[in-house]
């Protein structure tokens, strides 16, 4: 769902005459998404080091203007820009090495059997699984 918002975001951008920012009201209106898509489309792109949001330029917006906007918690976002080379699905992920302390003997392999038979996943992707959801919920 994500990448065919990603989309329709990109071409609204083409289509407007804007070169590096974009405002965000006015490429709302072109994406043709549903604000809730949008906004958290937006936020997704920029977590991920796709974009870069920015705030200034708030002060000479009305309200109406304003309302179109993306919001996260006090923080009005009015525009953005694409990071360059952000080719974000191009990148590998950074390896780390992850020493468990203080598990009893026989509970890693208790873990793994029970993320195999619960979820069909390793036990290893099951822990990247639950750091990225709590990641995405700070």
């Amino acid at each position: 769902m994500r990448k065919k918002a990603e989309k329709k975001i990109r071409q609204a951008v083409e289509n407007l005459e804007s070169k590096h920012k974009h405002r965000l009201d006015k490429v709302r209106a072109g994406a043709g998404l549903f604000p809730k898509v949008f906004d958290k489309t937006i936020l997704d792109m920029e977590r991920v080091g796709t974009i870069e949001l920015y705030t200034e330029g708030i002060e000479e917006l009305s309200d109406a203007e304003i309302s179109s906007l993306v919001r996260r918690g006090n923080i009005i976002y009015v525009s953005f820009a694409f990071i360059e080379n952000s080719n974000i699905e191009n990148q590998t992920p950074e390896t780390i090495v992850l020493i468990l302390q203080g598990l009893y003997p026989g509970e890693w392999e208790k873990f793994e059997e029970l993320c195999e038979q619960r979820e069909g996943k390793t036990a290893v992707q099951t822990l990247e699984h639950m750091v990225r959801i709590y990641n995405n919920q700070g």
